[in-house]
């Protein structure tokens, strides 16, 4: 909101959603008439219109990684698994979520 330049009018009608709910349950109730989740959460609650991302600027990335301890039972299914998520299949299904997938440029 400060680098937007509408905190002094924003901030105080903000709520903050703590706890195991999401805010697209929040938006559902009609406890909230607007909200700001990452994307991926706000496409699991049906009821809602997402409307967008913020602005590139605006964005915090998140970005998740997967290893494997070196002390695996067996690294080569774990191996197999991180294979599978970068299938087609796992890709489509990860960017339906609304999850980015990392971009193959250096």
């Amino acid at each position: 909101m400060k680098k937007l330049g509408i905190s002094e009018e924003v901030v105080p009608k903000s709520k903050v959603i703590l706890g195991r709910k999401f805010v697209g349950e929040a938006l559902v109730s009609g406890e909230v008439e607007l909200g700001l989740q990452q994307m991926s959460e706000l496409r699991l609650e049906p009821g809602i219109v997402v409307v967008g991302p913020l602005p590139e600027d605006l964005q915090r990335k998140s970005v998740v990684s997967a290893a494997v301890s070196s002390q695996a039972v067996n690294p080569e299914a774990a191996k197999q698994f991180f294979a599978f998520l970068s299938s087609p299949f796992a890709s489509e299904a990860i960017q339906k979520s609304g999850v980015d997938l990392p971009s193959s440029k250096p």
